[in-house]
């Protein structure tokens, strides 16, 4: 079932969409919804958390060690917006992490 599934860089780069996607409407409703500016810092940490993901999976994605640095990136998720919405976006960073291990150790 899970044979042809997207694996390892090509799925953190669509994970680092999915923060993009997710800064456009947080920082839209925070803009438009006045006196909610955790809004706007989250839509601003995600959209950092998009430059740095899109980056680790398209220039760095071949080195060995890419992984520990994706796994970093969905604790630092976790922690700062205490969400589900984190959590789902860990869960599919650590299996990219996982991915990629097992592709560079290959």
């Amino acid at each position: 079932m899970f044979e042809n599934r997207i694996r390892g860089a090509e799925l953190a780069k669509r994970v680092s969409y999915g923060y993009l996607i997710f800064a456009i409407i947080l920082l839209i409703a925070g803009l438009v919804l006045n006196g909610y500016d955790i809004l706007i810092i989250s839509g601003i940490f995600y959209a950092i958390m998009f430059v740095i993901v899109y980056l680790l999976s398209t220039r760095y994605g071949e080195y060995k060690h890419t992984w520990i640095l994706l796994i970093i990136c969905a604790i630092v998720s976790i922690i700062v917006t205490h969400g589900m919405l984190a959590i789902v976006f860990a869960i599919l960073l650590l299996v990219c992490a996982n991915d990629m291990r097992k592709e560079l150790d290959n």
